[in-house]
């Protein structure tokens, strides 16, 4: 079901900007403050889940990142502003709220340089120390990411180092807590990124910094 032009509690939602496997994330206008966010939506409808246990992990996993999330307190870690279900034409959607970085991610800004000088050694070590940052600080709560990757690292420009912006983890929607008792061995992650052990279903925190 298309979204938008609806409102989500006091969120207006403008356009769709990204559609995942399990979700969609909406631009968004909040209605009682002048500020755009991001929204993450899961709709419960059957027609986007026909298999009934892929609605029920879809729901799981929405749930965890919530979870996840709202256990992080990071400057490299994109926070969660507001949560919630609602009722839409009939149909349930659980969200989160983000905030919205409308200079886009890590790898919008790698294609925008393809012409620009190289970056120096100083400035790829400054980034990489701000996501590593980020996933310490993930680790310590007991939190593997699992999909780390340059299009979930959104990025903040600073005009008085242009080769230097600010960079924020984003989306711990496959994300796995160590030590939980229950958890599913299913593989999941970006191929690409993946470390081996990551493809044997038992990931550590060191599978974020192989990625």
């Amino acid at each position: 079901m298309p979204l938008e032009g609806l409102q989500v509690d006091r969120y207006k939602l403008i356009r769709l900007l990204r559609r995942g496997g399990m979700s969609e994330i909406y631009l968004a206008e909040d209605t009682r403050m002048p500020r755009q966010v991001a929204v993450k939506v899961m709709q419960a409808e059957g027609s986007l889940y026909p298999d009934a246990n892929i609605a029920n992990d879809a729901s799981r996993l929405f749930e965890r990142e919530m979870r996840a999330v709202t256990t992080l307190d990071s400057p490299y870690i994109l926070p969660l502003l507001d949560f919630g279900k609602q009722t839409l034409s009939g149909s349930e959607i659980t969200y989160m709220v983000m905030l919205f970085r409308p200079e886009g991610s890590l790898a919008d800004w790698i294609k925008q340089r393809v012409n620009a000088a190289p970056l120096s050694v100083a400035d790829i070590a400054y980034i990489i120390h701000q996501a590593g940052e980020g996933l310490q600080h993930a680790h310590d709560h007991n939190i593997i990411h699992l999909d780390v990757k340059p299009s979930n690292l959104l990025i903040r420009h600073r005009p008085e180092t242009p080769n230097r912006p600010d960079v924020l983890l984003a989306d711990f929607g496959i994300a796995k807590f160590t030590g939980a008792s229950q958890e599913s061995k299913a593989i999941r992650g970006t191929l690409e990124y993946m470390a081996p052990e990551q493809w044997r279903s038992y990931p550590v925190p060191a599978s974020d910094q192989y990625a």
